[in-house]
């Protein structure tokens, strides 16, 4: 099961991307054949200080921040924190405004029933706003009013293309910074491609398929 993945801006040719499973993380990197593990899998709290600080040894989400490089929200329990990293420096990290209530800081979020958060991504037409999914539910979030502005809805009624690959509830949803039109959606031991129509809304472009069979950086420990 994939937790969550984090894409990394302007490294590797924007192709490097963190993945959590359970309490264990790897970085992993596209290349013309796929993809593959370039360090780890570690213990998240051994190379994390962020996490480290936090006593978080697992994720619920992690989401880059629509409008700032290398900069992204972790979610755990009722509880996040915001963080950046570095990536000249493999794997440095630090915690810019420690673990707090999500309430405190997402009031928005809370009060629409997100109190924990599955997963998430940016908007890919607007980086002021991010989506977010809570068990059967989705909503999309503008960041500087601290306001829902679309939702909460069901998954199945605000993304059908999520619908049609069967999942009720997803794990993780992401982006490559060099085709931010293509979603990956995790749910259990499967996954699907969704593809951005370029101005509105995604359609399923793969999948249902199992993560096993294709993703090779992750069959042996996810």
């Amino acid at each position: 099961m994939v937790d969550a993945v984090l894409p990394i801006a302007h490294y590797k040719e924007g192709k490097s991307f963190f993945v959590w499973s359970g309490t264990k993380y790897a970085r992993c990197q596209f290349h013309g054949q796929g993809e593959q593990i370039i360090s780890g899998p570690y213990d998240t709290r051994s190379k994390w200080n962020s996490f480290q600080k936090a006593g978080w040894g697992a994720v619920d989400a992690v989401i880059p921040s629509p409008s700032e490089q290398n900069v992204f929200y972790v979610f755990h329990g009722a509880h996040y924190m915001r963080a950046a990293i570095y990536p000249e420096d493999d794997l440095r990290d630090a915690t810019a405004n420690g673990a707090v209530a999500t309430a405190a800081e997402w009031k928005g979020l809370v009060d629409a029933g997100f109190e924990t958060v599955d997963a998430g991504c940016p908007d890919p037409i607007d980086n002021d706003n991010l989506f977010f999914f809570s068990g059967t539910k989705t909503l999309k979030y503008k960041m500087s009013q601290d306001k829902v502005i679309w939702g909460p809805m069901s998954i199945a009624e605000g993304w059908p293309s999520i619908k049609e690959a069967g999942f009720d509830t997803i794990d993780a949803i992401f982006t490559m910074h060099t085709d931010n039109k293509i979603f990956y959606v995790f749910c259990g031991d499967q996954y699907a491609t969704l593809k951005w129509d370029g101005t509105t809304w995604a359609t399923l472009d793969s999948g249902p398929k199992l993560i096993k069979e294709n993703w090779p950086s992750l069959k042996e420990w996810v």
